[in-house]
C-alpha cells in the first residue's frame, strides 16, 4: 500500500497508545488498525473491527502510536463515493480498502464499523465529488 493520511482524528489531543507492529506488517500513519494476538495489522476491506488509526509508521516488531477508537476520538474519513446526504448522520456504514485507499463505504451496513456524526466544516452536504466525514469507530477492541 501507499502511504497517505486516509483518516485523521477530528479532535485535538486525541487519546493515543503504543502499540507492536505484527511480523510482515508496514504501517503508515493514518491506516485503520486492529490486534490480532495482541500485535498490530493494518485492516483489510471490510474490517470487522478495530483498535484505532495508525499515528505514525513503522514496520514488524516496531511500537507505533495509535489514536484509540475509544468514546473520546472521532476521526475524519473520506466517503467512498459522492452525493452523501445529511440523512447519513445516525448510520453506520463499512470500512472499504480499493485500490489501496481506504474509505467509508456509505453504501454498505454489513459490518457498521463506522458511525456518522456530520461532515468536515468544509465540505456540502450532496456533493458530487466524496467527501470527509466525521465518525466514530463503534465496533471497538479497546475497553470502553
Amino acid at each position: 500500500m501507499a502511504s497517505g493520511l486516509y483518516v485523521y482524528p477530528a479532535v485535538p489531543n486525541p487519546t493515543v497508545k503504543m502499540f507492536t507492529i505484527a511480523t510482515g506488517q508496514t504501517i503508515y500513519p493514518g491506516y485503520p488498525v486492529y490486534l490480532s494476538s495482541g500485535l498490530l495489522t493494518a485492516a483489510a476491506d471490510a474490517a470487522s473491527t478495530l483498535v484505532g488509526i495508525a499515528a505514525g509508521y513503522g514496520t514488524a516488531a516496531e511500537d507505533i502510536p495509535v489514536w484509540l477508537a475509544d468514546d473520546h476520538n472521532s476521526f475524519y474519513i473520506k466517503s467512498k463515493a459522492g452525493s452523501v446526504a445529511v440523512t447519513a448522520i445516525g448510520s453506520t456504514y463499512d470500512l472499504d480498502l480499493t485500490s489501496d485507499v481506504y474509505t467509508i463505504d456509505t453504501s454498505s451496513s454489513t459490518q457498521n464499523l463506522f458511525l456518522v456524526l456530520g461532515k468536515h466544516p468544509r465540505e456540502s452536504w450532496g456533493a458530487t465529488d466524496a467527501i470527509w466525514l466525521e465518525v466514530k469507530i463503534v465496533v471497538s477492541q479497546v475497553e470502553q
